[in-house]
């Protein structure tokens, strides 16, 4: 099952997301997809197998992958028992934006986001 760790908003990302899964041997997490939001993912106990963008990694504990966004994965576990695992997403956008701001030297407006 999926527990839920944090959800909000922080100075720089309009949100940043983790949870924990515990998954049963052979079973994957859902579909392959992708989203907006980049990823990591950190292997706590078990083995899985994850692909992100048609590349398998397999994974042992302690192993973690980063999935870019947009990047098709998914994940299966391919060890005999259960495995349990971190996911943390966080969007982009915001972070993308100010530092368009401060590239473009707009400081002062970017500056408000990291007090």
């Amino acid at each position: 099952g999926r527990r839920d760790l944090f959800d909000k908003p922080t100075a720089t990302c309009t949100r940043v997301e983790m949870h924990v899964t515990t998954l049963n041997a052979g079973l994957q997490s859902h579909a392959p997809h992708q989203h907006a939001d980049e990823e990591l993912i950190l292997l706590l106990k078990g083995n899985l197998t994850m692909t992100i963008a048609g590349k398998k990694y397999p994974m042992a504990p302690g192993d973690f992958v980063f999935i870019a966004s947009r990047d098709f994965h998914g994940l299966r576990n391919t060890g005999e028992d259960q495995c349990e695992y971190f996911a943390l997403q966080w969007d982009i956008n915001k972070i993308r934006y100010v530092t368009k701001m401060i590239r473009s030297g707009i400081r002062g407006a970017a500056s408000r986001y990291f007090d």
